[in-house]
């Protein structure tokens, strides 16, 4: 929680953006307050029910450094593409669609080849040696 904060001017689309979070999140969970978040937003002249409210994915990797040992512990079978990779991380964590992790395992294999830890050839991803 916030002990001490620094007020200061607020960019309209970030107070926004931070209203439907709030607004999804008491969706989600089921809180009270709704009304007063689509107050607020309606004060701000926004549409309360202008975006879906996302069904919240639970953690699949817990623990620090846990997706890149899963993505480092895919590539060492050769090779792959980022959708293998995608699929054999998949396979390791049971429950878990590879379709739902492409773009968290996009992103690992691009921050791993920004510190050199796999190379991108082409379409296929390796670990270098």
């Amino acid at each position: 929680m916030v002990n001490k904060m620094k007020m200061g001017t607020a960019n309209p689309e970030t107070i926004a953006r931070v209203l439907y979070q709030v607004r999804a999140e008491i969706v989600r969970e089921g809180g009270e307050g709704l009304e007063h978040a689509d107050a607020l937003l309606r004060a701000r002249g926004l549409d309360p029910e202008r975006f879906d409210v996302p069904a919240k994915l639970e953690r699949m990797f817990e623990g620090r450094g846990a997706r890149q040992k899963a993505v480092l512990a895919a590539l060492r079978d050769g090779p792959s593409t980022l959708g293998e990779v995608c699929q054999r991380v998949a396979n390791q964590n049971p429950g878990t669609d590879a379709g739902a992790i492409y773009h968290s395992i996009a992103v690992c294999l691009g921050n791993l080849k920004r510190r050199g830890a796999v190379r991108h050839e082409g379409v296929m991803w390796s670990q270098k040696r």
